[in-house]
């Protein structure tokens, strides 16, 4: 009969010869939440949600809700494939502001355009 081996337990060393993965946990004090007048619900990184001024203000105002401060911000005039269309480019503009000679172009579905240029002009992008 073979000799069946025991995964490790919590905390145990991996065995020898398997790679370890360093990814840092997930900080979730560093997260923003963007909730869609659909209810669709956007996690995303508080430097990529800063990259809209009126994300940035709406986290840091003295007059901010509870509920904003604490990282979920309600838009109640934005659908969800348009909400995420501009969170796409918000990780675009996070990625490639600082290496121009680099940046690809961003693409937006022609059909999308008037909508996501509102958008955008309502969250300062």
């Amino acid at each position: 009969m073979a000799d069946k081996k025991k995964p490790p337990g919590k905390g145990a060393p991996p065995p020898e010869g398997e790679a370890v993965d360093k990814t840092p946990a997930f900080d979730v004090t560093q997260t923003v939440r963007l909730v869609s007048k659909d209810g669709f619900e956007f996690v995303l990184h508080k430097n990529c949600a800063m990259v809209s001024k009126t994300v940035k203000t709406m986290l840091n105002s003295p007059q901010s809700t509870k509920e904003m401060q604490e990282g979920m911000i309600h838009l109640p005039s934005i659908d969800a494939p348009v909400l995420e269309k501009a969170i796409q480019y918000f990780h675009y503009k996070y990625r490639y502001d600082n290496d121009p000679d680099n940046r690809p172009p961003f693409q937006v579905p022609p059909e999308m355009a008037l909508d996501l240029m509102l958008v955008a002009h309502y969250l300062d992008t």
